[in-house]
């Protein structure tokens, strides 16, 4: 019981102690309940391994995340907002709680022998660095703005490697991984994978279609157990002194408990659907918890990020307003909302003129920094891009994102050697990111290193299956290895999310490319999107339009075709055009001038000599894209791409 805890054992933890006011400061009282927590759990756990027979163990101690919740921000270096009367009380606690914990673990492994396998394993990390938080959100899940996102695996025993590190692990990955050491088969239904990197001789692993499916006592609690009134309230207890869910009202206990958990609940499955790119499945159930709690921010900004990713930008507005009209987010991130759907309304200029905003008020936000670097790579700005990227690496120097967008740059660059450098500095620091996979996979693509993309872009079917293009490189990638059986395979798996063929005609802006439109449509062909081929509505490329145009032909500005989606197939007319000539034609629409010698812009030809290069660069690195190009015509050679555009 915490009143078993004495001031002597306190006192490790907290060495100034005694100049706290005991009477006003209640610190002290939260220690004693942490050590009184974890000092019963450890005797229980250490009683059943020296007194019964077991094969296997497992414990679970709270007490450091509740240490670092409470004491963290006291831990040296000293932040700017702490008092230094608080901080020299309380510097030690952290530290002190990471010793206790390894003098239990030091007890435990006295009773373990040569033949058992120990493995440490955390679900998180935590900040302890300038990432600290200086506020802690009045919400349900606020307390994990303090979590660092990277936790802890080790292991120990029979056949494993000393001293050596492993990559990619998850917590997804303990329960097979103890699957496979009980050589027990591992269900293809699990997320996770078996760390055989851990073994000097990894064993074959062994699968079964789901352990759902066998038969057999699992020790699943029966009907009544899982109804138990009194464990529901303990585990609500838990949240509640973990700060997770707020303490309900004396008079309407139970009502107000159970709505708010019920609404958690709802809010994590959305979470889970947003994780998982299935955006669609997240909205109704977010706006079923914003018709209960319309103002709660987590909630808002969850929906406001799942109706961006899906382009249903016209219902964002009343959002927004909610968001101003209750101040719930700071001006900084609220420009960084606005700054997404600007690029979204097809202004990337006020989408960075906004993040830039942001930027002025928290220059050494390494989030603020990736959007804005996004943001610059789509408008084809790698220097600034590249420049956001280092800021928030400066940072935070694990920020797997900020590694990845440099890479995305280097790629899109055409610079594939370090492109892979940071995708891989990227998939270290954070092993599931399935996009940083699929970039990588791009890049060993355009490498020549065909066997390596491929394990890349394998990766990525599994981690996210939904990600279209992937299914076109292992297309791709079969067919040059001249595999037919895989190949079929991935024909059949692409055809399944192929919505059909769309001729676009597209090139660098130029009188030559007007023309070519113009005799088309002399020769009957109608080219639709065509009266201005400076057009660059980004509507033009959603799903939802270009479903219209099956069968069909369209032109699309050459600055949009990065943005095709891959459900279609596409033929590509583009018709070649000098530098030179398309800036000609550039300065005669800026300046509302026919050019009468060939006096031109430095600035202007070096604008598009780079555009030139940047689509050269992207045409290179699409997959199964079949591009035709169009040089030179007369009218002879017109009656064919007519009689072509016209066939298809």
């Amino acid at each position: 019981h915490p009143s078993e805890i004495t001031g002597n054992l306190v006192m490790p933890f907290v060495p100034g102690a005694v100049e706290l006011n005991k009477k006003e400061d209640k610190r002290l009282l939260v220690i004693t309940k942490y050590l009184a927590h974890a000092t019963s759990l450890h005797a229980a756990v250490t009683e059943l391994m020296e007194k019964e027979e077991w094969d296997f163990t497992a414990v679970y101690h709270d007490a450091i995340d509740h240490f670092s919740h409470a004491f963290m921000k006291f831990y040296p270096p000293k932040l700017d907002w702490i008092q230094k009367e608080e901080f020299d009380i309380f510097k030690d606690a952290v530290v002190g709680a990471y010793i206790y914990h390894d003098m239990m673990l030091e007890k435990m492994l006295s009773f373990c022998d040569e033949d058992t396998t120990v493995i440490i394993c955390s679900d998180h990390g935590f900040h302890s660095d300038h990432l600290r938080p200086r506020f802690v959100p009045h919400v349900p899940s606020g307390p994990a703005v303090e979590h660092a996102p990277y936790g802890i695996f080790a292991a120990k025993g029979p056949g494993i490697k000393k001293g050596a590190k492993i990559f990619g692990s998850s917590i997804l990955d303990i329960t097979p991984t103890l699957l496979h050491i009980y050589d027990l088969p591992i269900g293809k239904d699990m997320d996770g994978k078996v760390l055989t990197d851990i073994y000097e001789n990894p064993k074959e692993v062994k699968f079964i279609e789901s352990w759902e499916k066998v038969e057999g006592n699992f020790g699943e609690l029966s009907g009544d157990e899982k109804d138990d009134p009194y464990a529901d309230q303990a585990a609500l207890q838990q949240l509640i002194d973990l700060g997770y869910i707020d303490a309900p009202d004396k008079d309407d206990k139970s009502e107000v408990t159970s709505r708010g958990v019920a609404i958690e609940n709802s809010y994590y499955l959305a979470k889970s659907y947003i994780n998982a790119g299935l955006y669609n499945e997240a909205i109704p159930i977010l706006e079923d918890i914003l018709e209960k709690v319309p103002y709660d921010y987590r909630y808002l900004i969850e929906m406001i990020n799942a109706l961006i990713k899906t382009k249903q930008v016209s219902k964002v507005d009343v959002l927004m307003d909610r968001l101003e009209e209750k101040n719930l987010i700071s001006t900084s991130y609220f420009n960084v909302l606005k700054a997404k759907i600007a690029y979204l309304n097809n202004d990337p200029s006020e989408s960075i003129r906004l993040l830039k905003e942001a930027l002025n008020e928290y220059s050494s936000s390494p989030i603020i920094n990736v959007e804005l670097g996004k943001i610059f790579i789509t408008v084809r700005d790698f220097d600034n891009a590249k420049l956001c990227f280092n800021r928030a690496l400066e940072q935070d120097k694990e920020n797997a994102h900020a590694f990845h967008g440099l890479g995305l740059t280097f790629l899109r660059e055409g610079s594939y050697e370090l492109a892979i450098d940071n995708f891989l500095q990227a998939i270290e620091i954070m092993y599931h990111f399935p996009h940083a996979h699929l970039h990588l996979g791009e890049s060993l693509m355009m490498m020549g290193e065909y066997n390596h993309a491929k394990t890349a872009f394998e990766q990525v079917a599994i981690m996210l299956p939904g990600i279209k293009k992937t299914y076109k490189w292992l297309l791709e990638i079969h067919s040059v290895l001249n595999d037919e059986a895989e190949v079929e395979k991935y024909k059949a798996i692409c055809s399944e999310f192929m919505k059909g063929r769309i001729n676009i005609i597209t090139g660098m802006y130029s009188d030559k490319l007007e023309s070519f439109i113009s005799d088309l449509k002399n020769k009957g062909i109608e080219v639709f999107n065509s009266d201005n081929i400076i057009n660059l509505n980004t509507n033009i490329v959603s799903k939802d339009n270009l479903n219209n145009y099956v069968n069909k032909t369209i032109y699309i500005p050459i600055t949009l075709l990065g943005s095709l989606p891959l459900i279609f197939d596409y033929s590509i007319y583009f018709v070649e055009t000098s530098v030179v000539d398309s800036a000609k034609y550039l300065t005669k629409i800026d300046d509302g001038q026919i050019f009468k010698d060939t006096v031109l812009d430095v600035g202007k030809i070096s604008h598009v000599q780079n555009q030139s290069n940047t689509i050269e660069i992207w045409l290179d690195q699409q997959p199964d894209l079949d591009v035709i190009r169009i040089i030179d015509y007369d009218q002879t050679s017109m009656d064919f791409w007519a009689s072509q555009l016209e066939r298809q």
